[in-house]
């Protein structure tokens, strides 16, 4: 699970978006079958603008989860999108 962006517009959000994924990273662990990196493990990725096939390789991953957070007042959208790292293709997405 990659960091999630912060698309406010307000830096001062970032905690907001580093919330939400610790949230989901979380929640995601409980799932027996998985096999989830650390938040440690992949903060790293935060702002960077990598090919989606070097991030893969540089976690071992086979599947990436990545998203957004958008804060307005009192108004949060949450896109998230889990997506086949080897094949770079989108499975799920849901706002």
């Amino acid at each position: 699970m990659l960091p999630f962006d912060n698309l406010s517009g307000d830096p001062q959000q970032d905690f907001f978006a580093a919330g939400i994924t610790d949230e989901i990273i979380t929640d995601v662990a409980k799932i027996s079958k998985l096999n989830v990196i650390s938040r440690t493990s992949v903060v790293r990725f935060k702002g960077k603008e990598k090919p989606l096939k070097q991030i893969v390789a540089e976690l071992g991953a086979d599947y990436i989860v990545e998203g957004t957070v958008k804060r307005d007042g009192t108004r949060v959208r949450v896109t998230v999108q889990f997506i086949d790292a080897r094949q770079d293709r989108h499975l799920w997405a849901e706002n």
